[in-house]
């Protein structure tokens, strides 16, 4: 009698183990053979997590700009036929704003720098045209820009106490698991600190 055939490959048969099944046996039969040692998160890359990886906070902490640009609120702009602002403050990555961000005006801003309080919005400097008139700067931004253009959020990578680095995972260098196409971590969207240790197997 010829063997009825399935039209979808990846069905089971009832009394065939499933991937996850196989890989419960194997863990719960398996030991390590291998010594464990803690080292900083940043010499991770290339060995095997021996512990699940937490993140301690958010990553990015803050909302961010994806871009070098200018900084706006989108509810001060015309998105059809586009807006200028005056910059009344210069915002980069690892400094306080330097000025208060006064209403309608705009922020020179660069890549990583935490959003100024009050704006939501980025246009990249490439798209904008300046004009100093006097001892200010204005910038023209074109039409076009969506609400949150440019922006990376708080917590947009990771968020505090989640985190895909699983113990067992190969800890990855950025790009690895997408040009491998294997279950890995990618090491570099933990925060790279002096004082955050993990475990690894040697």
């Amino acid at each position: 009698m010829t063997r009825k055939l399935r039209n979808d490959c990846f069905l089971h048969d009832s009394d065939r183990l499933t991937h996850a099944e196989a890989v419960a046996i194997l863990r719960k039969r398996m030991d390590t053979v291998v010594d464990v040692e803690q080292v900083p998160v940043d010499q991770a890359s290339g060995h095997i997590l021996a512990e699940d990886v937490i993140a301690p906070r958010n990553i990015p902490a803050h909302d961010n700009a994806a871009v070098d640009g200018y900084a706006f609120a989108h509810r001060d702009y015309d998105e059809e036929k586009g807006s200028t602002f005056r910059v009344s403050a210069r915002a980069a990555a690892g400094h306080a704003i330097s000025d208060e961000i006064e209403i309608g005006s705009a922020a020179r801003i660069f890549t990583g720098a935490a959003m100024p309080d009050g704006l939501d919005s980025i246009v990249m400097q490439e798209d904008t045209d300046t004009q100093i008139k006097g001892d200010e700067i204005w910038v023209t931004i074109p039409g076009g820009l969506k609400q949150g253009a440019n922006r990376r959020l708080a917590a947009e990578d990771m968020k505090q106490g989640g985190g895909d680095a699983g113990h067992g995972m190969p800890a990855a260098p950025a790009g690895y698991r997408q040009r491998r196409r294997r279950r890995s971590c990618n090491i570099e969207l933990l925060p790279q600190t002096q004082s955050w240790r993990i475990l690894i197997r040697r």
